[in-house]
């Protein structure tokens, strides 16, 4: 996936694209916390993208923290646009990462674990995020499930001030799916660059993702809806999990 990240214009795009859910999120685990009375003094963004998400959560709740990507361009649009000496941004891969440092709490955002093809770099993350985190501390993250897998639209539009993006979405067996991006970039005499571009994603059956993490030995295992509440499981098309070490 690194080069579908690395290559043209996609983490201008992400970066206004995610800004809102960013905000919502961070609240939404900030009242979490609250709620639960967890003490949380620093934490491990994976696939933290621009930094987007980490900044605004570190500040709202006056933490240290430390946000792993895989992609060269992410890192360093976050390195040079985030100004926050609270935290630190590392080039490296979720699913095998080494870090000498244990956290409070571990997040990966927008459904990012969707785009592990293997089973096996999937547990393999599952591992690396038990082994990074404190006694008592928790692992936060989302998924898509096959649900939207079946109900999802086959084109999605997004416009911003200077982009147009079109994805197309096939279908593919054993849960997989095709994304085609074409990206219309607006350049300076108001002409358009066609990009385009395309990655893959896989869905997980909730009860899959579930056995992986009580095998790996994380225990109180929630399944949530958006706002941390909880549903029907079966309902969602994308699911919130907190699980704790």
């Amino acid at each position: 996936m690194r080069p579908f990240y690395d290559n043209g214009s996609f983490v201008e795009i992400y970066e206004t694209n995610h800004s809102a859910f960013s905000y919502k999120r961070s609240e939404v685990i900030k009242n979490f916390l609250e709620n639960k009375k967890i003490k949380v003094k620093n934490c491990l963004d994976l696939a933290c993208g621009t930094g987007l998400f980490l900044n605004n959560f570190c500040k709202t709740c006056d933490l240290t923290g430390m946000g792993l990507d895989f992609s060269e361009k992410m890192i360093n649009f976050a390195n040079k646009n985030v100004n926050n000496k609270n935290l630190t941004f590392l080039l490296g891969d979720m699913t095998d990462f080494s870090i000498n440092k244990k956290f409070d709490l571990i997040t990966c955002n927008y459904n990012s674990i969707n785009e592990i093809l293997d089973d096996q770099k999937l547990n393999n993350m599952f591992i690396c995020c038990y082994n990074h985190l404190n006694n008592g501390a928790f692992f936060m993250f989302d998924f898509n499930t096959p649900r939207k897998y079946i109900e999802g639209k086959k084109y999605n539009y997004y416009k911003e001030k200077d982009f147009n993006m079109v994805a197309e979405r096939i279908k593919e067996k054993n849960n997989l799916v095709l994304y085609n991006y074409h990206i219309y970039k607006k350049t300076h005499n108001n002409t358009y660059i066609i990009e385009n571009t395309q990655m893959y994603e896989k869905f997980f059956e909730p009860k899959y993702i579930k056995k992986l993490l009580k095998n790996n030995g994380f225990k109180k295992i929630r399944f949530l809806d958006e706002n941390f509440k909880r549903t029907n499981v079966k309902k969602l098309k994308r699911i919130f999990v907190v699980c704790k070490k």
